[in-house]
C-alpha cells in the first residue's frame, strides 16, 4: 500500500527540519489516506490480486480495475474455475478511459452470464485501483489533510471560520471544505 503523500513533503510544507515530530505526521499520513479512501469510496494505490464475485448475469459491477490478467468461473459451483474467459468473451467499461468499473459478457463470445447464481463463482486477477499513480489532486488534498491535523493543536476552534466582513461563523465537521471540493470529483457510486 501507497501513502498519497509523503513524511518529506508534509514537513517541507509545514517547515519542519527535525524528525521530533515525524511518528505523528506518518500517522496522520495513514489516516488521512483511508479518510479519503472512504469519502470517494475506492483506493487510489494500486494492488495486483486475484478478487473474487458471485456469480451473476451481465453486466458485473466490480471495484476499480486497471488491467485485467485473467477472468474464470466456476461454471457448477464445485469451487473450481474451469471457464477461463478470453477477451473475446467479455468487454471492459468504460470503454475508453482507466479505471474500469464493469465487465459486460459480449454476446458474440462463448459464455451468457458470469456464473449466473454462484457464490464466488467469478475469479478475476489484475491490478486494482483507481491509477498506476496517485492523481495530482489526491496528492494536494492528503497534504492539506495533514497539515489541518498536525496544526489542528495549536487552535482552540480548528471546525470555526469567521469572516468579519460579512459578521459570519461557519462551523466545519467532517472533511475540510478545500479537500471536499479537491477530492468530490473522485467519488465513485457504490454498486457492491
Amino acid at each position: 500500500m501507497v501513502d498519497y503523500c509523503t513524511l518529506e513533503e508534509v514537513k517541507r510544507e509545514l517547515n519542519i527540519s527535525g524528525g521530533e515530530s515525524d511518528d505523528i505526521l506518518q500517522a496522520l499520513i495513514g489516516q488521512t489516506k483511508d479518510l479519503i479512501d472512504k469519502f470517494c469510496n475506492r483506493s487510489f494505490d494500486s494492488v495486483t490480486t486475484t478478487k473474487y464475485f458471485d456469480g451473476t448475469a451481465s453486466p458485473l459491477c466490480i471495484p476499480d480495475l486497471i488491467t485485467l490478467t485473467s477472468l474464470k468461473l466456476d461454471t457448477n459451483g464445485d469451487g473450481v474455475y474451469e471457464a477461463t474467459l478470453t477477451t473475446s468473451d467479455y468487454i471492459l467499461y468504460p470503454l475508453n478511459s482507466t479505471p474500469k468499473e464493469s465487465i459486460r459478457i459480449n454476446p458474440n463470445g462463448n459464455y451468457s452470464s458470469f456464473a449466473s447464481g454462484i457464490p464466488s463463482g467469478v475469479s478475476i486477477t489484475g491490478t486494482w485501483g483507481y491509477a498506476s499513480t496517485v492523481p495530482g489532486p489526491i496528492h494536494r488534498a492528503s497534504i492539506i489533510q495533514v497539515q489541518r491535523w498536525y496544526k489542528r493543536k495549536e487552535t482552540a476552534f480548528a471546525d470555526v471560520v469567521g469572516v468579519p466582513e460579512l459578521g459570519e461563523v461557519h462551523y466545519y465537521k467532517g472533511l475540510d471544505p478545500d479537500i471536499h471540493l479537491i477530492v468530490q470529483a473522485y467519488r465513485k457510486q457504490r454498486y457492491f
